[in-house]
């Protein structure tokens, strides 16, 4: 929820100023905020993307390898769009913004997540702490809860998937249990 917005304030003069090397000094500014444009938009058309089709994966191998997998991809993107600042190579800028994006499509399965882990009387209260603060951890206790703020850095990206690799199970007795579609369809 927060990868559309977070480059404005660091991208805008990298891609504006014409003494960078990002683009050759002779670019016009029209074409220049054309690229910024381009590369803002480049995040909310690969989550469009990404949401469908993480959708289908996470209905086919279940939840939690899908969650994994796309947290892990968001902490290579920003790796990847870090790379693409430092070096000021505007193909990394727009690979780890594609990336960033189709990795954020896991908001839908992140709702479902939150529909098959949380009891009857905490699923709507789960489902509003999600889009009143913007994300979620899984503790030890195997329930969802919200936290406050937004993952800031890899190492805590890094450190959700860990914490969505050893404790996303489905409450009720039902932990050894792997979940797809909504239904137990074997060992995890």
């Amino acid at each position: 929820m927060m990868g559309i917005g977070l480059i404005i304030p660091v991208v805008t003069p990298l891609i504006l100023d014409p003494n960078r090397n990002l683009l050759d000094p002779s670019t016009p500014f029209g074409d220049r905020t054309l690229v910024l444009g381009f590369l803002l938009s480049s995040f909310s058309l690969a989550q469009f993307l990404g949401s469908g089709l993480l959708g289908s994966l996470s209905d086919r191998h279940g939840r939690k390898p899908v969650l994994f997998w796309t947290v892990a991809g968001t902490m290579a993107s920003y790796l990847v769009f870090g790379a693409g600042i430092l070096m000021e190579s505007l193909p990394l800028l727009f690979g780890g913004r594609l990336m960033l994006g189709f990795c954020s499509g896991n908001l839908a399965v992140t709702f479902s997540a939150i529909a098959d882990l949380s009891s009857p009387e905490e699923k709507s209260r789960n489902f509003g702490m999600v889009g009143a603060r913007g994300c979620w951890r899984i503790r030890p206790t195997r329930r969802i809860t919200m936290r406050r703020g937004h993952f800031r850095n890899c190492g805590r990206r890094r450190g959700i998937c860990i914490c969505t690799g050893r404790w996303m199970r489905r409450p009720s007795g039902r932990i050894g249990r792997r979940w797809r579609c909504g239904r137990a369809t074997g060992r995890a």
